[in-house]
């Protein structure tokens, strides 16, 4: 797509405004707050229907909506037309949008519109617009940030999504398939405790079981299944209140003696508190405890580059790992501690675990017969052991000072009244509890192992499906990771290739040639490095300057629009892009853009009145394209000046105003014999203040031009060339004349003829004057592109002297001596 007219009507500052580009690059130049950014944000309402300043990360209070109209116009006024080219569309056609009705695009031609459709899905991203606050971004940016916005600029937002829907997937799956366990563990320790069993075997289980249904008069089970553990029995006669009593009997016989031997549970949760207490007292070591297990794992990540593996920081090589390795030398102590209060409480938690079991199967058991409800002090000592349960399960890497609270000791097992209470019950258990034989006691305990072990195996059955799920997601999280990498690595690859290719061309000259770079994706994280003179790969800030990097960003850029564009936004707008990239690199990001994206039209702005002749002397614009804004006022937007310099002066002779038409001749040719000096390599007097004029420009600028010419003959007499010669005795014939009407080689000895004494001039002599440098400036330039002739250098040598198009291409070389 290419734009020919721009008409922008109450946008932002602009009252009224039109260009007319014709589908050729543009530049908006003036000083700040003369309205250029109105042009960019028009642009970009144009094409996505909002202003990406206004919307977004950082814009707070702000949008389209309201702030996108001029503050005294109303939005039906506000609007920005363009006259539009397609290669798909035989002729030109207009687009509207208007901020009333900003999501629907007005077009006069319907197959443009839907011409128009995949050029706008690729807009809408916004990434046909460069800011100088946006270029650091793709540099400078964590490694993760860097992932996402460029991510987004390639259209991949989604694949990050995927990521982390998948990452988050498998840390649940994680998570359940452990609660899993943790509820198979418990369903086995109830089983131990109704049988008795230390700890869970399933070879004694099954003897257990078997042990009951010999005594039934049975044969042994082979399995411990739940079906099984009955199979063959008669069913034996008891009440489920016998049954109750019988189980309540046994619990509390169970509880009274673990209440027993309390001290030795009660003086292993002493022996916890007290190192709770003294750790929670030391808000220092409490912190490093929270960083312990991270510090650990962040050592165990750590890159080579010795990025942070957590957030994406770039650190230098080496550094992070000692700093790490220093934080766990410091906690040394706090290791320690770390270490016997897991001890503790590893051997601790399951003494609490059983307890607590046996208390609620003593409660619900008794709860049923009605001796008890869950007021009593059997249901306070379950509530509690629970709650003391759970606090033990806590990590203690995530704990502040409230550690001293959660490994305080339950009061519970300090009160006296538990165990009168126990034996309370005890009595009544045993007046309910009838006399069992021995047959009636096997059924009953086969009757409780048939329900445990059901318990056990549904418990089993969800495990393994938690497990089952935990091992796909992490199989499809690190399989799509992996291919997600390799897919994107291989697309950095050659964005790498044309971001070396861009970059090294515009840093040539600065030993540079060889420049190498890496984008490298890994999970969430884009790893940028770059080449440092031979000094192996570094993150762009640790050693590149400001520029440097500023050129950089720009590189990077244009290398991931063009490859997300692919020719379907043929726009792309620089605003004020170059600040802190110098003259020299200037010059050959002019000659990156014209000889890189010929097929790209490019709208920039700038303050910077250099940077604006750079562009249109080096021929990335021409001089009609030139749009200066060189004031504003809230009433009329930004005033406009006419581009063409000559016109301007012309101008100011026709109104008689001398003054002002040697003003603007002064300051044009200081800005063109500048330019012309840097692109022949004339030498210009040093001035230590660092301040030149025309009178230093000028001569330094035509005497090169001469001696060039001069060669440039004796090279092609060389060669035999005599129509070259006899063009270029005319050249310099003419340049001659034009040097002598400007009067500037008697500025050395008469200071009255300085371009000064202009301003005492009549208006026929002064354009007698202007005429003059007219001429002399057309002999600097290419009479076909309007570039201004440079010297092209091959190895060490002047090669020729050419334009952008390569019309005047005046050889250098001397045809060697036969």
């Amino acid at each position: 797509m290419r734009i020919h007219e721009l008409e922008i009507s109450d946008v932002r500052g602009v009252r009224r405004v039109a260009l007319s580009p014709g589908g050729r690059n543009v530049v908006v130049w003036g000083p700040n707050g003369s309205g250029k950014s109105a042009v960019v944000d028009a642009v970009d309402f144009l094409l996505k229907g909002s202003i990406s300043r206004l919307e977004g990360e950082g814009a707070g209070s702000l949008s389209t909506a309201k702030h996108g109209p001029h503050i005294d116009a109303k939005p039906a006024t506000a609007k920005v037309r363009a006259l539009v080219t397609l290669p798909s569309c035989d002729s030109p056609f207009d687009i509207t949008r208007t901020m009333v009705d900003p999501a629907n695009l007005q077009c006069t031609d319907k197959h443009g519109l839907e011409a128009l459709g995949p050029v706008l899905d690729v807009a809408r991203q916004g990434q046909y617009v460069l800011t100088r606050r946006e270029i650091l971004r793709f540099i400078t940016a964590t490694g993760g940030n860097r992932a996402k916005w460029i991510q987004s600029l390639m259209r991949l937002d989604s694949l990050e999504s995927i990521r982390a829907v998948l990452v988050r997937v498998a840390n649940d799956a994680e998570k359940q398939a452990a609660a899993a366990a943790r509820t198979v563990d418990e369903e086995r320790s109830a089983f131990c405790a109704a049988t008795g069993m230390d700890n869970w075997n399933e070879e004694k289980a099954l003897a257990a079981v078997n042990v009951a249904r010999v005594t039934l008069g049975a044969t042994e089970s082979p399995t411990l299944e739940p079906g099984k553990i009955k199979d063959g029995l008669a069913v034996q006669a008891i009440t489920k209140a016998d049954a109750d009593a019988v189980r309540l009997a046994q619990a509390l016989e169970q509880l009274r003696d673990t209440w027993e031997n309390l001290p030795t549970l009660r003086d292993a949760a002493d022996e916890l508190a007290l190192a709770a207490v003294s750790l929670g007292q030391d808000s220092e070591a409490l912190t490093l405890l929270r960083r312990h297990a991270l510090i650990h794992a962040g050592l165990e990540l750590l890159e080579e580059d010795g990025a942070c593996p957590l957030c994406g920081t770039e650190w230098q090589q080496g550094e992070l790992g000692a700093r790490l390795n220093e934080h766990l030398r410091l906690s040394k102590d706090v290791a320690k501690k770390h270490k016997e209060l897991e001890a503790l409480v590893a051997d601790l938690k399951p003494q609490v675990t059983a307890l607590r079991q046996t208390a609620a199967a003593a409660l619900t058991t008794a709860t049923s017969l009605g001796v008890c409800d869950e007021a009593s002090l059997l249901a306070k000592v379950a509530t509690s052991l629970k709650a003391y349960e759970e606090a033990l399960a806590t990590s203690l890497d995530k704990l502040g000072s409230e550690i001293v609270d959660l490994f305080a000791v339950p009061t519970i097992l300090s009160d006296k009244a538990v165990e009168p209470e126990l034996q309370r019950l005890g009595k009544t258990a045993a007046e309910l509890s009838p006399q069992l034989t021995p047959e009636q006691a096997a059924w009953d305990l086969l009757s409780r192992l048939e329900d445990a072990v059901a318990r056990i195996h549904a418990a089993q059955a969800k495990a393994g499906a938690a497990d089952t799920l935990h091992t796909r997601a992490g199989l499809l999280r690190n399989s799509y990771c992996q291919a997600k990498d390799d897919i994107l690595n291989g697309l950095y690859d050659a964005i790498k290739a044309r971001f070396v290719e861009l970059y090294s061309q515009l840093h040539a000259e600065d030993g540079e040639d060889a420049f190498e770079a890496l984008l490298e994706h890994d999970g969430a994280s884009l790893d940028f490095r770059v080449e440092f003179f031979g000094r192996g790969l570094h993150p762009p800030q640790a050693l590149h300057s400001e520029g440097h990097q500023d050129s950089m960003g720009i590189c990077l850029y244009l290398a991931l629009s063009e490859h997300v564009n692919k020719g379907a936004v043929g726009v792309t707008v620089l605003d004020d892009v170059v600040m802190s990239v110098d003259s020299g690199h200037r010059r050959r990001l002019c000659q990156v853009l014209k000889e890189h994206f010929p097929d790209t039209q490019f709208i920039i702005t700038t303050h910077d009145r250099g940077w604006a002749h750079q562009l249109k002397t080096e021929g990335v614009v021409a001089a009609e394209d030139m749009v200066q804004f060189c004031g504003w006022n809230i009433d009329t937007g930004p005033r406009i000046n006419k581009s063409d310099v000559w016109e301007r002066i012309d101008e100011c002779l026709a109104n008689d105003d001398v003054r002002g038409a040697a003003s603007y001749l002064r300051g044009a040719m200081e800005e063109f014999f500048a330019n012309a000096c840097e692109s022949l390599q004339a030498r210009v007097i040093y001035r230590a203040s660092g301040q030149y004029t025309l009178g230093d420009y000028l001569p330094a600028a035509y005497s090169r031009y001469t001696k060039l010419v001069k060669d440039a003959k004796t090279c092609s007499a060389s060669w035999g060339k005599k129509d070259v010669v006899d063009e270029l005795n005319k050249t310099h014939s003419v340049a001659k004349q034009c040097y002598s009407r400007t009067e500037a080689e008697q500025w050395a000895t008469n200071k009255a003829l300085h371009y000064d004494a202009w301003y005492s001039l009549e208006a026929p002599d002064l354009k007698g004057v202007v005429d003059a440098f007219r001429d002399l400036c057309h002999l600097f330039q290419c009479p076909d592109c309007g570039t201004m002739l440079a010297v092209s250098i091959t190895g060490s040598k002047i090669g020729s002297v050419v334009c952008a198009c390569k019309r005047t291409n005046w050889n250098m070389a001397k045809k060697a001596a036969s």
